[in-house]
């Protein structure tokens, strides 16, 4: 497929995507759009004999526009293309696609937000898990475990003081978009996208790249007990406890599931981190080393397994119904967040309590509480 135009295209599509690394995004969008035109021309002098070429070539033009952020020339674009019946059925699935896509995009910009590129990609196997399906409650459970998880790191960022119950700023909120992916044999996959805030030339908002690296530094140093690591990437302690029993939520237990395997956009498997049963035990030894729990001589600590079913925090205090004898009411303290406690309700889990000592009209103080099985 000998093209000047197309070769044109392609180096100046080269400089934009350098240009976007340097942060310097109006250059970028430029360079994209010059591309654009080049490809444009280059798909003009093709002939209907070059059916695989000018399918490479409609599919570049459309994404160079896309990525130029020209939503209503690719909308017009890729219409006119889908109705060209030169085009190779594999080729009209890619611009199908990036119309989706530019759909996505031109709602985006209405509400002032836009895809920042940064995205986390969550893949569940073994267990109950099949390609590209689970069990509804295992796939909600993973799913809003990542968006608490992702949302107290971005507030973290953000420089929020540390959220002890009710929902994300709303600032926050409008920061992620959860969407399921491809299916993978033996797997289920779903991702995050982190969009950022349209702002005025410069004005500065939250680094959307930042949040989805330091999520899986934070995930790696958790699931590691490297308590160094963890300090050094969340200075706060009260948010290094936070994030580390979030992540313990998404750790698997039980049957249900083997795996989960969380990547950011440019890592590679070998990037990946990792949970697996197994690292029940090291998440909670760095829960132990991160709680802070007042000496009490006279106290001692019990164990017990049952369903949680009621929780009132403004209260202070959790209602567990064990598998044998009556339901037991348990102090909780402000360590005790909403957003790690909540997901638990009416799930089988394990709680460590504290007995006598300074306990309030003789309940047990919560120690800590964890999911027994998925």
């Amino acid at each position: 497929m000998p093209n000047p135009e197309h070769q044109q295209a392609q180096e100046l599509a080269a400089s934009a995507e350098l240009a976007k690394a340097r942060g310097d995004s109006e250059a970028a969008h430029s360079l994209y759009a010059r591309a654009a035109d080049l490809e444009l021309e280059g798909f003009r002098q093709l002939s209907q004999n070059e059916p695989r070429s000018r399918g490479i070539l409609a599919v570049s033009y459309a994404a160079l526009l896309f990525k130029a952020r020209l939503y209503d020339r690719a909308e017009v674009a890729i219409c006119g293309l889908l109705a060209d019946p030169g085009i190779p059925p594999e080729f009209r699935d890619e611009l199908r696609d990036l119309l989706q896509v530019t759909w996505e995009e031109r709602l985006l910009e209405s509400a002032r937000l836009r895809d920042s590129g940064a995205e986390i990609t969550v893949a569940l196997r073994g267990g109950t898990i099949g390609a590209g399906t689970a069990p509804a409650e295992v796939a909600a459970h993973y799913l809003n475990g990542f968006n608490l998880l992702f949302s107290r790191i971005a507030e973290h960022e953000m420089g929020h003081p540390l959220r002890r119950q009710g929902p994300p700023p709303p600032a926050v909120q409008k920061l992620f978009q959860a969407r399921a992916t491809q299916a993978s044999a033996g797997s289920y996959r779903f991702s995050l996208k982190l969009l950022e805030p349209v702002l005025e030339e410069g004005s500065r908002g939250p680094d959307a790249h930042r949040v989805s690296r330091l999520t899986l530094e934070v995930l790696r140093a958790v699931a590691h007990n490297d308590q160094a690591a963890l300090t050094d990437a969340v200075p706060a302690g009260s948010y290094r406890l936070a994030l580390a029993r979030l992540i313990r939520n998404i750790v698997p237990a039980g049957d249900a599931l083997a795996e989960v395997e969380i990547r950011t956009e440019s890592d590679g498997p070998l990037e990946a981190v990792r949970l697996v049963p197994e690292d029940r035990l090291t998440v909670n030894e760095a829960i132990r080393a991160l709680r802070s729990l007042p000496e009490q001589a006279e106290a001692r600590e019990e164990t017990i397994a049952g369903t949680l079913r009621a929780v009132h925090l403004d209260q202070h205090w959790i209602r567990i119904v064990p598998e044998e004898g009556p339901p037991v009411e348990v102090i909780t303290t402000p360590e005790d967040l909403d957003d790690v406690i909540g997901p638990l309700v009416n799930r089988k889990i394990v709680a460590r309590m504290s007995r006598g000592g300074r306990s309030e009209r003789g309940r047990p103080q919560l120690l800590d509480l964890e999911l027994l099985e998925d």
